[in-house]
């Protein structure tokens, strides 16, 4: 196993390093905001960890990522044999030494760095006053590192006698405003593709969305679809199509070509997580050329599950996020955690799929207010 650390402006910039110096099968084990002091170069932001198995790396890559890491030990050195039974001088002094091991070094490398991404920094650093709200935070399901950072501009902008929760609220919405997309402009001819993972509300999205933009905005819209691996994806696309009386085109080759006066809402299958598949749809999705990719995904799916998909997510180059199923979790950090590290912009909201509710613009004083425990937020 081969363990590496980079550093970069931003995550998707390290992501790429990793990409460039690792392959496409390392696997990420943490990523950290760096600090003032940690930072080695002014423009290093954030550090991210990750680790690739030696037997998907071919002999000639082997040699060039082992020799820029540091933090691997190196192999055990050969014993002679008739020195493999001989006594060393820990042995003499306990029979219960530990025999060192590569494996076993690496393998409490690995669960040290993974040890340090899980626990977040320990609440004595985190003063008594802002306490309530970090445990607030955390609670809420946004990434630590990102909670420490609010706290601490929470801490540097309060006054003297100011109250704590109006400063906390003034902080975190002036940064939640910045991770929303302004109002989008829709024009005939455009193509807008929904993906996202099994269960995000892709389809359901790409329906609210064709609704509204044909029953209030009055625009001529067409319906498509790229999934040809669900066995009810024509059934599903078909039927909303039914029910709003637009057309529907399912050959890839001729989607937005025959009417240029129509916006095409085009549904895609879910993202798989085997690299052959995942490239597959990729080519898909650029061979129809979209205007817009929007990446619909689910706030019940926890923050750590999101970090571990933000490479594979990345690799579709969403335009803007949708965020789902807001009506069964009162955890929302997700939708900070996902805008943070994929830098995309938050720019609809809606509950969980299924035709009911409509799709609402992302409301940064709802989102604030949600997880900070303000008030239940509430779209009207």
């Amino acid at each position: 196993m081969i363990i590496k650390s980079f550093t970069a402006p931003t995550v998707a910039a390290a992501l790429k390093m990793v990409k460039i110096s690792m392959g496409g099968s390392a696997v990420v084990l943490r990523t950290r905001v760096l600090s003032e002091k940690e930072a080695v170069r002014p423009d290093s932001r954030v550090e991210l960890t990750a680790c690739i198995d030696e037997g998907v790396v071919s002999p000639g890559n082997l040699d060039a990522i082992l020799s820029r890491d540091k933090k691997i030990p190196d192999p055990p050195k050969t014993v002679p044999a008739n020195e493999i039974n001989k006594p060393s001088n820990r042995d003499e002094a306990s029979d219960t030494a530990e025999p060192k091991s590569y494996a076993l070094e690496t393998a409490r490398l690995i669960n040290g760095e993974l040890q340090k991404s899980l626990n977040p920094e320990p609440g004595e650093r985190i003063g008594n006053s802002v306490k309530p709200l970090y445990v607030d935070m955390l609670d809420a399901d946004m990434p630590a590192e990102y909670a420490r950072q609010l706290i601490k501009m929470i801490e540097e902008r309060r006054y003297a006698g100011e109250d704590i929760d109006q400063t906390a609220y003034e902080v975190l919405h002036e940064d939640i405003s910045k991770m929303i997309a302004p109002d989008i402009s829709f024009k005939p001819g455009m193509k807008i593709v929904f993906a996202g993972h099994t269960g995000a509300g892709k389809t359901s999205a790409l329906a609210k969305l064709a609704a509204s933009l044909t029953l209030q905005k009055k625009m001529k819209i067409q319906l498509s679809s790229l999934d040809d691996i669900k066995v009810s994806a024509y059934e599903e696309i078909t039927g909303y199509g039914d029910i709003l009386d637009l057309p529907v085109e399912m050959n890839p080759e001729r989607i937005g070509r025959n009417d240029k006066s129509a916006l095409t809402l085009i549904d895609s299958p879910s993202i798989p997580y085997d690299n052959r598949c995942r490239l597959d749809l990729i080519k898909k999705i650029r061979s129809i050329k979209p205007d817009l990719v929007f990446m619909v995904f689910s706030v019940c799916c926890r923050t750590r599950d999101m970090m571990d998909s933000i490479n594979i997510l990345e690799s579709l180059s969403p335009s803007y996020l949708i965020a789902s199923h807001l009506d069964e979790t009162s955890r929302w950090g997700g939708m900070t955690a996902m805008s943070r590290y994929l830098e995309v912009p938050l720019v609809y909201v809606m509950d969980a799929p299924g035709g009911i509710g409509r799709l609402k613009k992302a409301s940064a004083e709802d989102i604030t207010r949600q997880l900070l425990k303000i008030e239940e937020a509430v779209y009207e």
